[in-house]
Formats: C-alpha cells, structure tokens, sequence
C-alpha cells in the first residue's frame, strides 16, 4: 500500500511539475511532426511514371557488330509503346528518364543522340572478342524514373540486352552499319 500511494504522488507531482509538463508537450509535439515530416518524404518520392512509359517496352538492335581489329558493338535501345514496334515519344518526360546498364567499365551510353530512332546507344568494348561476348552476354540494359527532386527513383525496365535484342530493319534504323555490307552471326550471342 506505501508503495502504490508513493507512486500515486510521483505521478501527482510530475503532473504538476511544469518542466515535466513542458517534456510531455514537447514529446508529443516531436512524434507528431515525426509523421508529418514521414509522411511529406513519402509524397515527394512518390512514384508517379505515366502509364504509356512504364507499360512500354525495350527494344535493342545491333548496329555494329565487333572484329578482331576493332572489339567495340554498337547498340541502339528505345523504349517502345505498348504492344506496337513504334518508338515511345517520351517528350517532356525526356529528363526523367535515365539510361543505365549492370556493367559501367566499357561500356559508355549515348543518350537521345541527334536524328536516331533510338533514345540511346550503348557501345560495349572490351580487350578481344571473347571478352566482348561474354560481357554482352551478361549485359543489362536498365532504365530508371527520376523523382521528383531528381533522386533515382524505381529502375522500371532491366532486361538482358540479348533478350531484347530485334534486326535494326525492324526499328528503321537505315544508318545502322550493319546493314550497310556487315555480317550478322546468329550463333554469337550479342548479334541476330
């Protein structure tokens, strides 16, 4: 009974402290601006990709194969409307748009380049063709939505770049190098 009426007048007097009080107002006015500023975090990173660009597709093409003496590929890759082989204008979601890959060493992007049915060129080098193979073989072709405040958002395509790979015919891509004389091997994986 002494024990329960000793902390009966703690509690009393912490009621009645002022700084107590002032602590218990304050920890509460902490919690509440804790889920305000959580849930503001959440809106500005909202995801917010329209429909027609996270439903498109990719679609890859080579454009210049490698050889012994020059081990570069070259790649066009856009993002293509849904169900269609037409390319996506992405217009002015253009700077919110990023082009990525798994693999940054030799492998340098070009985005949205000059007059091209491609929103980017992925040119992949390596030491010799082997090497070169193996690497396209592994490749990602990633693409990512920025937010709002221009973080990284969602990557919302990351596809193989073999698997998505069709002839540069099927793009309109009439300046591709290799359809103009260079050879195609079906058997090496990187080309069609």
């Amino acid at each position: 009974m002494k024990h329960l009426t000793l902390a009966i007048l703690i509690a009393f007097l912490a009621a009645c402290n002022p700084v107590m009080n002032g602590f218990i107002a304050a920890r509460k006015d902490d919690d509440g601006s804790a889920k305000k500023s959580t849930q503001n975090d959440d809106d500005a990173e909202r995801v917010d990709i329209p429909n027609n660009i996270s439903g498109s597709y990719l679609m890859c093409s080579l454009r210049k194969d490698a050889t012994d003496t020059a081990v570069s590929s070259e790649y066009g890759c856009r993002l293509n409307e849904a169900g269609t082989n037409n390319r996506l204008d992405l217009g002015l979601y253009q700077n919110r748009v990023q082009w990525l890959s798994n693999d940054a060493e030799g492998v340098r992007i070009t985005l949205n380049p000059e007059n091209s049915v491609w929103h980017a060129l992925y040119t992949v080098t390596a030491s010799d063709l082997p090497a070169l193979r193996e690497k396209v073989a592994r490749l990602q072709i990633q693409v990512q939505w920025s937010l709002p405040n221009g973080a990284a958002g969602p990557t919302f395509k990351d596809q193989k770049l073999i698997e998505a790979l069709q002839p540069a015919a099927a793009a309109g891509d009439t300046t591709a190098p290799i359809l103009n004389g260079q050879g195609l091997d079906p058997a090496d994986p990187g080309t069609l």
